[in-house]
C-alpha cells in the first residue's frame, strides 16, 4: 500500500510550493462528495479531488481534470472558489483553491480513472457526505479540518 502522501516526499528538497486546484460536487441532496485517502501512518483522510496545476492550466481546469480523472464526473465549471489556504503539508508549501460545483441530481462515482499510480494505491472510497453527517464524525479527518463549519454558509451561497 503505497499511501497518497508518499508524493510529498518527491517534492520536500528545497521547500517547494505546490499549487492545487481542488473541486468537490455537491448534490441535489446537499451532499458534498469527498474521496478517502491512506496516510502513511494508517489513519486516513476525506478530501475532495483535486491535483497540482500543470504548467498549462488554470487552478479551475486543475480541479475540473482531477474530479474527472479521480471520480469519473464531468464538470461543466469548477465552480465558485470557496475556500483558499496554504498549509504546510508534510513538508511541502502548498497554495489550495478548493471549488465547489453544483451538480444536477445524484451522479454515478466512478472511482478512479486516475493516471498517478501513487493516488490509486492510497484510494479508499468515496461518499457523499450530509452536514450533519460531516459535524458527527467523531474521529474522521477532513480537508480542510474546518469543513463542517464552512459547509454551512457554502451551502447557502450555492442555494442563491
Amino acid at each position: 500500500m503505497a499511501p497518497l502522501l508518499d508524493l510529498a516526499t518527491r517534492a520536500v528538497a528545497g521547500g517547494l510550493t505546490v499549487d492545487q486546484g481542488l473541486a468537490s460536487a455537491l448534490d441535489a441532496l446537499d451532499r458534498l462528495l469527498l474521496l478517502q485517502a491512506a496516510l502513511t501512518d494508517g489513519r486516513s483522510i476525506w478530501l475532495p479531488p483535486g491535483g497540482g496545476i500543470e504548467p498549462d492550466e488554470t487552478a479551475e481546469q486543475a480541479a475540473i481534470r482531477a474530479m474527472l480523472e479521480e471520480t469519473g464526473i464531468l464538470l461543466d465549471s469548477a465552480g465558485p472558489c470557496v475556500w483558499v489556504r496554504r498549509p504546510a503539508f508534510y513538508g511541502l508549501d502548498q497554495a489550495e483553491m478548493f471549488f465547489l460545483a453544483r451538480v444536477e441530481g445524484m451522479p454515478e462515482v466512478r472511482d478512479r480513472d486516475n493516471p498517478d499510480p501513487i493516488e490509486v494505491a492510497a484510494h479508499r472510497g468515496h461518499r457523499w457526505w450530509t452536514h450533519p453527517e460531516i459535524v458527527g464524525a467523531g474521529d474522521e479527518v477532513f480537508v480542510p479540518r474546518a469543513l463542517g463549519a464552512l459547509m454551512p454558509e457554502t451551502i447557502v451561497e450555492m442555494s442563491r
